[in-house]
């Protein structure tokens, strides 16, 4: 293989850019289909949508009103939670205010999703209290302890509230359909004139509406009778009426991708999510190929060397043995390559979309481990069975027409 350098370089370059492209493209496809997996109940959580009458298509909104009376009126419901988000101006002591977009949520919402606390409590039953994320904490407060500091919500208007930070969650992960940086009891949401929204307000249409329904054979029954509140809907909204409701399950809202009106964030667009797989799949079978063609190539040039081996002794499958050996020595040397061009490859990658955060973890991710483990798998299959591969007339000759 020394002796051979350009054959040896060739194919270890080629194969580690074919290993790191399949890598690549395989986390981005995992990364697509990865979005709200971390919530230990997402089979159970449900999102209630919209459809509007007249428009093609389900809207992300949902009628506030109706959330709080689903769930004292259907038994199916164990939990109600609204989420709704406003632009505002957010201040710190006597810093300048900067422009935000904070959420307002109910209590149990922290029962529903799972977003760890890093200090405090992720509790929000206090009207005046406030949640931020490591990223907010560290942007206001710098290396200060943010814990039972005050933020000036609405900060510039006649009604501003101060809030005490009583909790710091953990940045919320990329793959999450749910963002936001602040979060807060729902009833300090308050209009662009400074009053509160009613709770029975039919014409506020929230961004999201979740319920928890334990029991699956009952979600039919409920989003069927979600359609009781149609007439006093539309009597509220007559410039927006409803034709009817839906209900899905955290899972389903992830994989979806037609969502109108949507207040949260979708996962990526279907040829963002296998475009690049499709892509690093060809960019690797070229290299499996070109590994094939080359081995076999360079293999009927080695005639004196395996002849000289038979005369020695050697067996048919001693010489294939060898040769096997050597490109898996080639392999394993392009998979280590591979794993360097991915820590320069895809920060790269990640630094070129908004929303997305590719990353290939060869020590802790045991699914990334076996589909390596299985490509490796198919370039040796491929390259075993790829015809001609070293003079087999010759190997198999008796020693005496070798000699």
């Amino acid at each position: 293989m020394w002796r051979y350098k350009g054959y040896t370089l060739l194919n270890i370059f080629g194969m580690a850019i074919g290993l790191a492209a399949i890598v690549w493209g395989y986390q981005t496809y995992r990364f697509s289909f990865s979005f709200d997996n971390f919530h230990k109940d997402q089979e159970n959580v449900y999102r209630a949508l919209t459809f509007k009458a007249g428009a093609n298509g389900v809207k992300g909104i949902f009628p506030l009103a109706a959330v709080k009376q689903a769930q004292s009126e259907f038994a199916g419901i164990a939990e109600a939670v609204r989420f709704d988000g406003r632009g505002l101006n957010i201040k710190y002591d006597k810093n300048e205010p900067f422009a935000e977009q904070a959420h307002f949520t109910d209590p149990a919402f922290f029962d529903l999703f799972n977003f760890p606390v890093v200090a405090g409590s992720n509790s929000i039953t206090d009207k005046n209290s406030v949640l931020i994320t490591e990223a907010i904490a560290k942007k206001y407060f710098g290396k200060q302890d943010p814990l039972g500091k005050a933020l000036t919500f609405y900060s510039g208007d006649n009604y501003a509230m101060p809030l005490t930070v009583t909790g710091v969650l953990k940045d919320i992960p990329v793959n999450s359909t749910i963002q936001f940086g602040f979060i807060t009891n729902f009833e300090n949401y308050l209009r662009g004139d400074g009053s509160k929204i009613a709770a029975d307000d039919w014409t506020w249409m929230l961004d999201a509406a979740f319920f928890r329904i334990p029991k699956k054979t009952d979600v039919p029954l409920i989003a069927k009778s979600f359609n009781k509140y149609l007439p006093i809907q539309n009597k509220a909204r007559a410039d927006w009426k409803a034709s009817g409701f839906r209900l899905i399950s955290l899972h389903e809202n992830a994989i979806q991708g037609d969502i109108d009106s949507n207040g949260l964030y979708d996962r990526p667009e279907d040829s963002a999510a296998y475009g690049p797989f499709i892509l690093a799949l060809l960019i690797f079978l070229s290299a499996c190929l070109n590994f094939s063609n080359t081995t076999v190539s360079h293999a009927n040039r080695r005639l004196k060397e395996i002849g000289m081996r038979k005369v020695m002794g050697s067996s048919h499958r001693q010489l294939v043995t060898q040769l096997l050996l050597e490109c898996c020595f080639i392999v394993c040397i392009a998979v280590l390559l591979s794993v360097v061009l991915n820590r320069f490859w895809l920060p790269t990658f990640n630094q070129m979309f908004n929303g997305v955060k590719i990353e290939a973890n060869y020590f802790k991710d045991v699914s990334l481990l076996i589909f390596i483990g299985c490509a490796i798998l198919l370039q040796l299959y491929l390259l075993v069975h790829t015809r001609h591969f070293i003079s087999p007339d010759l190997i198999q000759l008796p020693f005496s027409e070798v000699q």
